[in-house]
């Protein structure tokens, strides 16, 4: 259950609405019985129309991740259609624990995100984007004042939460290793192991060893990204790659990464070239964050995450234990 109400918790990135699905009005395509009640929610009905227009969502939202829909198993289907279900069922809890708390929603809130998101792209995206995804305005903007009375909610039953010195120190002594963040800088010799021949491969790692050479004897790191990185997102900032990660952040192939983590001192750059899927690199250490001091607030906000999604698991499962629940599919 706690895997399920995640999608439910603050932290409901609101620019990514847009991209998400979920309707609770019949838009169509289905030949069921619309009025058919699927589920009750402490007398909400739930209706098969209601079903099948979040099961168009879900499909038209994994289409866009590529899965097609035309050769997935039944099992697979049937299993969407549980998990369609098991939203709409959550979202009535959610909604209805809200306005027994009295919260309501700003619909000036909501039209000031709404004209972020248009602003943040152009029309042709705009309604390329919601065509893609199933829906419509007024359906984006049904599931934007879901998603701020979720959040209001959230806030309403976490506000307590508070972290303590102590057990920023305690998590800090025991995850430091995971918790250090660096920001690297790299020059890329391009040569991608899906494209490139054997004798191409060879030839980046060369100039990339020859390039370590000339930085041995005093070459500037970031004006030979400049002239000769393969790189076009950080060559022209001198191979500098704005961004703090850990070794467990996925942002980057396992073999940059590990490359990058074992510079130890800032300055340092790689001694050996570092081959990875799109060639070569050499990877120079510009910052490492791994004092306790550096790492408090990202430890406190860490930690009150967790804290605050716990006592919301708690609050919806004993919301779902008291609730009067139907669920007509479930066997």
């Amino acid at each position: 259950m706690r895997r399920m109400i995640s999608v439910l918790l603050v932290g409901v990135v609101l620019t990514l609405v847009l991209l998400a699905a979920g309707c609770t009005k019949k838009t169509g395509g289905s030949t069921s019985n619309a009025k058919e009640v699927v589920a009750t929610v402490n007398g909400q009905i739930i209706t098969r129309g209601d079903l099948d227009t979040r099961i168009a969502d879900l499909k038209a939202y994994y289409g866009s991740q590529g899965l097609d829909f035309s050769s997935v198993p039944a099992e697979m289907l049937a299993m969407l259609e549980e998990d369609a279900l098991e939203q709409l069922i959550q979202e009535a809890l959610i909604a209805q624990a809200a306005k027994d708390m009295g919260l309501v929603v700003d619909e000036k809130e909501i039209n000031d995100q709404l004209a972020l998101m248009k602003a943040s792209m152009s029309k042709e995206q705009y309604e390329a984007s919601l065509k893609s995804q199933n829906l419509t305005e007024e359906r984006l903007l049904e599931r934007m004042r879901f998603a701020f009375l979720a959040d209001k909610l959230y806030r309403q039953i976490t506000d307590q939460v508070e972290v303590t010195p102590a057990e920023i120190r305690q998590y800090f002594d025991a995850n430091k290793d995971s918790l250090i963040q660096i920001r690297v800088s790299h020059i890329l010799f391009e040569a991608r192991e899906d494209t490139a021949t054997p004798a191409e491969r060879a030839a980046a790692k060369a100039k990339a060893e020859e390039a370590i050479k000339k930085l041995k004897t005093g070459a500037d790191f970031a004006q030979m990204a400049v002239e000769m990185s393969g790189d076009p997102a950080s060559k022209d900032q001198g191979g500098l790659i704005d961004y703090y990660f850990t070794k467990d952040d996925p942002t980057f192939v396992a073999e940059f990464t590990q490359g990058a983590f074992e510079l130890k001192k800032v300055g340092d750059f790689s001694q050996t070239p570092v081959e990875t899927f799109f060639g070569y690199h050499i990877i120079k250490l510009d910052d490492r964050r791994d004092s306790f001091e550096e790492m408090t607030d990202q430890i406190k906000a860490r930690l009150e995450n967790e804290k605050r999604n716990d006592v919301f698991g708690d609050f919806y499962e004993e919301l779902e234990g008291k609730a009067q629940i139907e669920n007509k599919l479930r066997k």
